[in-house]
């Protein structure tokens, strides 16, 4: 596994990272991406699961 960054401030260097398997020829941001956008199911399945997480701390205001 590796650790691999995405989104990189330049001020700062912080960032935004994913997983890489040494077996997948796609990180998982991008093997995620690529799920919600083949199948929409998938993508409401996921904020319903995620929906109290949604609802706390910065997403808060998140009600539907």
């Amino acid at each position: 596994m590796k650790l691999v960054r995405i989104i990189a401030d330049k001020v700062t260097g912080e960032g935004l990272y994913t997983v890489r398997f040494p077996e997948k020829s796609v990180d998982e941001f991008e093997r995620l991406f690529d799920l919600w956008i083949g199948d929409m199911s998938e993508l409401y399945r996921f904020f319903q699961d995620h929906r109290k997480d949604l609802q706390r701390g910065y997403y808060k205001g998140i009600t539907q």
